[in-house]
Order: structure tokens, then sequence, then C-alpha cells
């Protein structure tokens, strides 16, 4: 035993060793002792850096506020994978989703805690195990080799582009076979957290929101621009080797105009949120990510009912916008000015509009277009009330996925102009069936008395607004 607490050197030697991959565990120990002073103290502190195999719960598996089971489930291709499922003992059916994505340990206990957890705050999680076409995570391990060290062996030998098909899959499985309602988030750490990172780019839509802590950006950040997801990004203060795929990460979201928040909690490590590693759990960092993330989860699941409401609704509205959307809807045009009233209002429409892949500044963009006749972006920059800057932001992402083109002005060979193409004009179509059930929610949650006071912002704003086809 020693009464040492590890320096942040030990750490970062640590970190290095369980990702960066260029050191054996018998090199690390070796380095491990010339800093602790001896073998003895290298191996207690080790015991501090690194996560407990034998660390309580927080949330036990016989919690009589959940219920919990092991599930397997096909991916295509003859693969198959694997699960844990924490899910309400009461109101399953109707609470939101979410896939939860382990560190490159693997799925282990601390992850089945993690899931047991979300469930107990009302989310159905499944806590997938990547391993599991692998042969699943180790849990024995061979006397020279840890079932850890194992469990990272096999995570770097799997294949990127394959792993991030199962993660797609799984996420379309969660949304079809297990209880609850809506496209589910994702939440997921360290290894996992990278793996949020690449769902959001590779599901598109079937992804509503993701957490990802402290975890690497992808490669190639020009695929921000098929993020529909909104993303929750915790960096660790200390962490320099993932806090510097960051800002090119953020600035390529920004660029997409993708929602998205980035918080960088000071003088923390990687994994502060892991509570089985003493040495690199932080409290006050992990409650604040923690409530962040349960936040995020739960606002964009709780409208959930708005996608069977919107299944029900056509899709097939008259040409003219005026007449497909009434004098409410088409207010779109405006729709920050639905942000101003309050956050609540903001997070209805947002929740209602995500359901088919926009944003409320992407939907009023729709709306403001025509088939027949395009906009100049000075134009469309006027009619949303914002600068030009921003309407091309909201224009790039919208065009990448075919919804609008862009053409050279004839009149001004330096302009462009903007034009709704046919699958546009059915996206547009469909997401007004989100925006009706979010003005419902609204009365309910709102009363007639404040619904009125938007709806006649919203009429007031209408009237300056020349929609035609």
């Amino acid at each position: 035993m020693t009464d040492k607490q590890p320096t942040q050197a030990m750490i970062a030697l640590y970190d290095r060793f369980t990702h960066v991959g260029d050191l054996s565990r018998r090199e690390m120990v070796a380095q491990m002792a010339r800093l602790a002073g001896g073998m003895a103290a290298a191996n207690a502190l080790l015991g501090l850096i690194a996560a407990r195999t034998d660390a309580a719960p927080l949330v036990a598996a016989d919690d009589a506020r959940i219920t919990v089971g092991n599930v397997r489930f096909p991916v295509g291709g003859g693969r198959e994978m694997a699960g844990y499922l924490a899910q309400p003992a009461k109101g399953a059916a109707m609470a939101p989703r979410v896939l939860v994505i382990h560190e490159n340990r693997g799925l282990n206990d601390h992850i089945r805690d993690v899931a047991r957890r979300l469930a107990a705050e009302g989310l159905v999680a499944l806590a997938a195990d990547f391993l599991a076409p692998a042969g699943g995570t180790p849990t024995l391990g061979d006397g020279a080799t840890s079932a850890e060290d194992k469990a990272r062996s096999m995570i770097g030998a799997l294949d990127r582009q394959q792993t991030v098909a199962d993660g797609v899959a799984t996420l379309q499985w969660l949304a079809t076979v297990a209880p609850g309602k809506g496209a589910p988030g994702a939440v997921g750490f360290c290894w996992g957290g990278g793996m949020v990172n690449a769902l959001a780019v590779a599901a598109g839509p079937a992804l509503r929101a993701g957490a990802a802590y402290y975890g690497a950006a992808p490669q190639d950040v020009t695929g921000a621009a098929r993020v529909k997801a909104r993303l929750l990004l915790h960096y660790a203060g200390l962490d320099e080797r993932i806090n510097a795929m960051g800002p090119a990460w953020q600035a390529a979201l920004t660029a997409a105009g993708v929602q998205f928040e980035a918080h960088t909690y000071p003088g923390v490590n990687h994994a502060f949120n892991n509570d089985s590693s003493p040495a690199r759990y932080d409290e006050a960092a992990a409650d604040l990510a923690w409530q962040r993330t349960l936040t995020l989860l739960k606002s964009v699941s709780s409208l959930s009912a708005i996608a069977s409401y919107s299944a029900g609704m056509s899709t097939s509205p008259p040409e003219s916008p005026a007449a497909a959307l009434p004098p409410g809807p088409a207010a779109l045009c405006t729709a920050a000015k639905v942000r101003r009233l309050s956050r609540q209002v903001s997070q209805i429409y947002d929740d209602a509009l995500n359901l088919h892949g926009l944003t409320i500044g992407q939907f009023g963009l729709l709306a403001c277009l025509s088939r027949r006749r395009g906009l100049a972006i000075g134009a469309l920059a006027e009619r949303l009330a914002a600068d030009a800057s921003t309407v091309s932001r909201l224009v790039k992402p919208l065009a990448g996925d075919g919804l609008l083109r862009i053409e050279i002005d004839p009149e001004d060979r330096r302009g462009r102009l903007v034009w709704l193409t046919d699958a546009g004009h059915q996206r547009r179509a469909a997401a007004q069936a989100g925006w009706q059930a979010a003005q419902d929610v609204m009365e309910a949650r709102l009363g007639n008395g404040r619904l009125a006071a938007l709806r006649f912002l919203l009429d007031e704003s209408y009237e300056r607004l020349e929609i035609a086809e």
C-alpha cells in the first residue's frame, strides 16, 4: 500500500498505454515504477488510475425501478450484435430510446450500470457490445493478458467501416424492435464517444441526438454536412490528445448548420465520468456533464409522440406554400421569432422538426422557397430576417441533401438563385405535420392564452411575407 496519489504524469502515461498503443503493459509498468519510486508503489497507484472491475454499481440490476436483460439481434451479412437492454419498469412503451456505447474496454459492468442509470431516469437504454461480431467482450484473461487488455486489442483490430455500419443497424433495431418511442439518441464514452461522432455522420436522421464524452472527431470532418442529430460534446480540460481534434470538427459542424454544444471541463482528465477510476473521476464535472446529457436525451425525445401524429397526416399538400401552410406555419420564414419567445417553445418546435431531419432555420428556409421561381441569397436573407452568411450556411447542407438546387442568376452572373427541388417540397410537406403537431403540444402545454399570443406574432410576421409559387 502507499499513501501517494497518482501524478498527472502517471495518468498521462496510463492514457498513452490505453489509447495510443505504443507501449506494452510491461513497458508501461516499468515507466510507472520509475515515476512512483518502486514496483510496489507503481502497482498500488495503477489500482487508482485504472478502472476497477469490483466497483459497486449506482443502480443495481434488481432495482425495482427498472427491468434488464441481454439481447441479441442480426445486423446484416450474417453478423449478429449483442447488448444489455435496460428499461423503466413502468412506461417503457412511451420512453425515449438511447444507445450506450462503451469505452475501448468493451461492454463491461460499468457500462451496464450506465445503462441502468439511464433506465432509472426514464429512458430505454441499449448498451451494445461492439465486440459481439468478434466473439464478444472478454470476461477472463489468459494469465499473461488481462480481459481488459484483450478487449482493447480486439477494439483496435475492428474494421472501422464495418463497425460503424453495425452501429447504424443497431440504431435501426433499437428504433423498430425495442420498447420506447421515437428515433434513438446515443451516448458514448472514450472510444464510444468517437463512435457517437461517426454515427452522427453515417446515420443521418436515424440518430436524433448524440452525447460524446471525450470522443475522437472523425478524420474527415466534411461529413459534418450529413449530420442531422443535435450533438453535445464533452471535453476534459487535461485531455490534450482528444482536445486537439475538437476545433476542426466544431468548425465543420458550425459551417454545416448543425446544432451542437461543446463543453470543456477545466482541470479534469480523460474518463472523468468513469466513477470506477478513483484517480480520474471528477464528481463535479461528471455530475454537470450527466445533467446536460440527460437534458439532451430527454428533451430531444420528449415529443416522440409527434412521430406517430405526423405519420398519420398527409404528406402531399397543395402546390402553393401559402395554401399548404396556414398563417401560423407559413411564418416559418421568420421562425427565429419563435426562439425568442422562450427556450421551451424553441425546444418544442426543434423536436418536432428534427423528426424530419430539419432544424427550425432549415424548415423556415424551405418554407420561403418555390420550385417555380428561384430566390437570391439576399432576398432569402430579408425574408428570414437574417444575414446573408447565415442563409448561406443554411443552404449548403440542404443543397447537399438534394433538397435545394443552386443556379447562376441569369440577370446577375455573379449571383446565385436558390430553388426548391421535388425532394425539398416533399420534405417540407412531411415536416409540416411535425409543425402542426408542435402547435398541438404547445396548446396543451401553454394554454390557449399564451398560444394565442404566439400565433399573433406569427400571423403578424406572415403579413409581411410574399410567398407565391
